[in-house]
């Protein structure tokens, strides 16, 4: 959230886009956010609903255009998730203010840990986890970049960072800065605001 929040300091209207079980959503109300979620499943829909969080059942890329803009709609690890990464983004881009914050988090193809994953289920020594959803999508820096200008966005900032760094301790959480710095984290956070359409 800080960081969001370093880039949209006027805590506004946000929308987690594939809100899960509601525990970002939490976090965003607590810091003053007036929040709202959407998934496609009723189960991770219900348990926002149970916790007090505003949320509803909605493919976005699917669901006809309009409605309320939201100063920051987040998409944390969904984009690799669908089938039309265009008009997913598109959506996202429609339903944000135009001086709005976009965050997309997407497992990152290129990271040390993605490459030696593959090397190893290729030769049979680790499987091949699934996710339900699978993961149809794969991403690199300049990929996803390609993606966002398709459909009028321009990223902010990219960094990279790995999910598990905290269960190995404070010296390794610590490399989370170096992990930024270069592109070797398992995961990218971009960071895009809208721009004129090509």
């Amino acid at each position: 959230m800080a960081l969001i929040e370093r880039f949209t300091p006027k805590k506004g209207r946000l929308l987690d886009v594939g809100c899960s079980g509601g525990a970002f959503l939490l976090v965003a109300k607590e810091r003053g956010w007036k929040v709202g979620g959407v998934d496609i499943s009723r189960g991770a829909v219900e348990a926002c609903q149970r916790q007090g969080l505003e949320a509803r059942v909605e493919d976005i890329a699917v669901t006809p255009r309009g409605g309320e803009r939201c100063d920051v709609v987040t998409a944390l690890h969904v984009v690799e998730h669908t089938p039309d990464p265009v008009a997913f983004l598109s959506a996202l881009r429609e339903r944000t203010k135009d001086a709005g914050l976009i965050v997309v988090d997407v497992p990152n193809v290129t990271s040390i840990s993605s490459r030696w994953k593959r090397v190893l289920t290729r030769y049979g020594l680790r499987r091949r986890r699934t996710h339900s959803p699978k993961h149809l999508l794969g991403f690199t820096e300049s990929s996803f970049r390609y993606l966002a200008r398709k459909v009028g966005l321009g990223v902010v900032l990219c960094h990279t960072y790995s999910q598990n760094v905290r269960k190995f301790g404070p010296l390794v959480e610590s490399c989370q800065a170096l992990l930024r710095r270069f592109p070797v984290g398992g995961n990218f956070r971009f960071l895009l605001r809208k721009r004129a359409l090509p």
